[in-house]
């Protein structure tokens, strides 16, 4: 049988096994005399900081907690741990970064010892940043958190969310990102879609914990990498919320205790290839047609705003009477045949060079009307007989791409009003006569968007340089390929 373990009028943290009074005791015994290798990964936060070992129910692993306020001294595998019973840990609270300020913005909790957001309708959000943290030896860092949380989900769009950051030696913070947990990460099937810039488009904790609703805390835990000597770490937790609905009940996140542990038994984590694409936007533009984007002035060489991104993909939900373009380089891995695919709201158009040279781009696909978000394979508002949105209707025997070859790709969107979107993204076919599985997620060669972005290649803003290749008449073996296969099909 399972149940709720708990100290008199402590709050649950979490279903574990029913244990009888000595083998909590024993638990706590062990847990005080951890070894100097204790690891968070192997062991799981009760309610104030402590790490305790897993324990069995049959052959059902499960965490045994004691809700308890004793925090012992950390052993030498501890490097920080933090519970907040004495007082609120000397983290610091900033409201609306890139957004407006939540009505229920990060608030310390001394009743309950925790820190906990309310959130709050609107494009806002509150951020929590610890104090800086020593890292006195060098090695591999876990981190544990003990939280619950509840963000609003209508089961097909994630809207709110919250998302844990970190900051090494002074550096801009970055996400820890979904590869990097061991347990509790954030759900993967899809990217928060709010329109609150910090998180939009990122993996993040959505919908309800597990035990939320009866105040119950769950573990997270994650890998942060390798850190040397010296180094200063500061951990971050951002929540952000979009317009028109808040979830309740409330909280819509409480932390409860952070640990972080040595553990140079991790993973490595996977290596960083930054991606980036030029993005322009041209305010202030009525209609849905890519013609009235066209027919404006402005248009392609006076975008009020330029931007870089780092995946096939403009932030969702940003504006209305606007235009977008994305442009740069995709130099694939591999050689081979690839499809390709786009999506937009308003109406889009997506298009792909032989080469480098812009001015040899041909338009591969397009966005009739609009469809939402990263929705590559619907039919809906396309054609179903011959979907306008992917390259295999034009292009049935998909185009030839060589590895090492960067090509011009450019992707236009015109949005009026309502939601907007644009991304693009590829396949690379394992048969060449059979157009492989959709993705559903745009291009992106670094893990590190968390965004689960298809990494089949590199994107940039310049190209990168060429590989020696055949070259007859002035055209590259891949191009001479792809326009023979264009003019078979006009035939």
């Amino acid at each position: 049988m399972l149940n709720g373990i708990g100290a008199a009028g402590a709050r649950p943290l979490i279903v574990g096994c029913l244990v009888n009074r000595s083998a909590v005791a024993k638990l706590l015994s062990r847990s005080r005399t951890a070894p100097d290798n204790l690891v968070a990964h192997r062991y799981v936060l009760t309610a104030k900081g402590m790490l305790m070992p897993r324990i069995h129910c049959g052959v059902i692993s499960v965490v045994a907690l004691l809700a308890i306020s004793l925090m012992p001294a950390p052993s030498r595998g501890q490097l920080y741990v933090e519970d907040f019973d004495a007082g609120n840990g000397g983290y610091s609270v900033t409201n609306g970064i890139g957004a407006g300020v939540p009505t229920g913005p990060w608030t310390y909790s001394p009743g309950r010892g925790t820190w906990f957001a309310d959130g709050g309708e609107g494009v806002v959000n509150s951020v929590i940043d610890s104090p800086p943290i020593l890292v006195p030896d060098a090695g591999k860092l876990a981190l544990s958190v003990l939280h619950r949380y509840n963000f609003e989900d209508d089961g097909t769009t994630r809207w709110d969310a919250g998302q844990i950051q970190f900051s090494v030696n002074g550096e801009s913070f970055r996400p820890v990102i979904a590869q990097a947990f061991l347990d509790g990460g954030y759900p993967t099937d899809r990217t928060i879609q709010g329109n609150s810039p910090p998180l939009n488009g990122q993996y993040a904790f959505n919908n309800t914990s597990p035990g939320f609703g009866s105040d119950i805390f769950i573990p997270s835990i994650a890998n942060l990498g390798e850190f040397s000597a010296g180094d200063s770490l500061r951990l971050r937790f951002i929540g952000s919320w979009d317009e028109a609905f808040i979830q309740t009940p409330a909280p819509n996140w409480e932390i409860d205790a952070i640990v972080l542990e040595y553990d140079n038994n991790l993973p490595d984590l996977p290596p960083d290839r930054p991606s980036s694409l030029r993005y322009d936007i041209y305010t202030d533009i009525p209609g849905l047609l890519i013609s009235d984007l066209r027919a404006s002035p402005k248009f392609p060489d006076n975008p009020d705003i330029t931007q870089t991104v780092g995946i096939s993909e403009i932030p969702p939900h940003q504006r209305d009477f606007y235009g977008a373009r994305l442009s740069g380089y995709f130099t694939p891995d591999q050689s081979g045949i690839y499809d390709l695919y786009m999506a937009s709201d308003d109406q889009g158009e997506f298009y792909l060079s032989t080469d480098a040279n812009p001015a040899n781009a041909a338009l591969i696909a397009r966005e009739p009307e609009w469809n939402p978000s990263r929705d590559f394979a619907t039919l809906t508002r396309r054609n179903p007989a011959a979907p306008e949105n992917r390259s295999t209707t034009l292009f049935p025997d998909g185009i030839y791409l060589e590895a090492g070859q960067s090509y011009y790709v450019e992707a236009l969107m015109k949005e009026h009003g309502g939601g907007d979107n644009l991304a693009f993204t590829a396949a690379l076919r394992l048969d060449p006569n059979t157009p492989a599985p959709i993705p559903t997620a745009p291009l992106g060669a670094s893990p590190y968007c968390n965004c689960g972005a298809v990494d089949l290649g590199l994107l940039t803003t310049e190209p990168v340089p060429e590989p020696a290749s055949i070259v007859l008449a002035g055209l590259t073996a891949p191009a001479l390929i792809w326009m023979y296969r264009r003019r078979r099909l006009a035939k």
